[in-house]
């Protein structure tokens, strides 16, 4: 039953990782990867354990390209600045109306 704790613990490492790096892709990576990790120390060593290491193993090879881009500092980076968003809105609609 510790199962959705795992998964809880793994949401809480993409939040820090993705607000602290402003990446995504780097906060889906580093969860995925902690995860096989979590789920032993809750659960100890089985099958399930087999599979999560499977599956990461499958999402880090799959993510290849993003891996490259967050190195070469070239990946898109999380814009959280909807205030700036908005100001430029609204000088975009006010020299339209001129």
């Amino acid at each position: 039953m510790t199962e959705p704790f795992a998964a809880v613990i793994c949401l809480v490492v993409f939040i820090i990782v993705t607000l602290g790096t402003k990446y995504i892709s780097l906060g889906f990576l580093i969860s995925v990867m902690a995860y096989p990790m979590i789920l032993h120390r809750l659960t100890g060593m089985g099958l399930h354990n087999v599979i999560a290491i499977a599956f990461m193993l499958t999402v880090v090879l799959l993510h290849r390209e993003n891996i490259k881009s967050i190195s070469a500092g070239t990946e898109k980076k999380l814009d959280l600045s909807w205030k700036k968003k908005k100001k430029a809105n609204s000088k975009t609609n006010i020299s339209e109306d001129d």
